[in-house]
């Protein structure tokens, strides 16, 4: 328990330190994020392509902090050379899948407590949470009320219970998300789904994912 808090809350403080200067890790993550992105796109057919993000614990923040930044131009992306596309920016993610997410230890004190924006219309949130995870919690209740608020943006928050005999009933339950078919079956399902839309021959591509998105 100890190692997990450590571990845990000790990446989230690192990650934090000092956002504003250019080699900080926070800046540096988002760049490895990006050349992730990058070496993406160079593989797919099209720059719409759908986007499938799968984000667990501390990934969360991280990667809602990427979406954030490349909305507003702040962090990382105030710095980003022009000339950066939506796909690099995210706005094709057809689906974020979260788990263990811990953002509300992060903005649990903010005035007013905003989400990113969806990225295009097609765009879901869906957020699984197991109660005895405390690093892990529900996000539609963070706000309410406005345009980019949680229960806004966040399609649905899904109690789930994940963890091996030794886990499920406490805290230890952080680390099952990944190995429980009660959270690996419905992602898979959604994916397969969104690869199957994409396949179909009495589409062209170019119509799917408009379709999807």
């Amino acid at each position: 328990m100890r190692k997990l808090f450590l571990f845990g809350f000790s990446a989230a403080t690192s990650y934090q330190l000092k956002p504003e200067l250019d080699k900080s890790i926070y800046n540096r993550v988002s760049q490895e994020i990006l050349d992730c992105i990058n070496a993406l796109r160079s593989e797919l057919e099209s720059e719409n392509s759908p986007v499938v993000i799968i984000a667990h614990s501390l990934g969360c923040h991280v990667i809602s902090n990427y979406i954030w930044d490349a909305q507003k131009g702040t962090g990382f992306w105030k710095d980003v050379e022009p000339g950066t596309t939506p796909f690099q920016k995210l706005d094709t993610t057809a689906y974020m899948f979260t788990a263990g997410c811990n953002i509300p230890l992060f903005v649990a004190g903010y005035e007013k407590i905003a989400a990113v924006r969806k990225p295009n219309p097609g765009f879901q949130w869906i957020n699984y949470y197991d109660r005895d995870d405390v690093l892990g919690y529900p996000l539609r209740p963070l706000s309410t009320g406005f345009d980019n608020s949680y229960d806004a943006v966040v399609t649905s928050d899904e109690p789930i219970n994940v963890g091996n005999i030794l886990e499920f009933w406490n805290p230890a339950s952080h680390t099952g998300y990944w190995e429980h078919s009660i959270y690996i079956k419905p992602v898979a399902d959604r994916i397969n789904a969104l690869h199957a839309k994409l396949q179909n021959p009495r589409l062209t591509r170019k119509s799917a994912i408009e379709g999807l998105l």
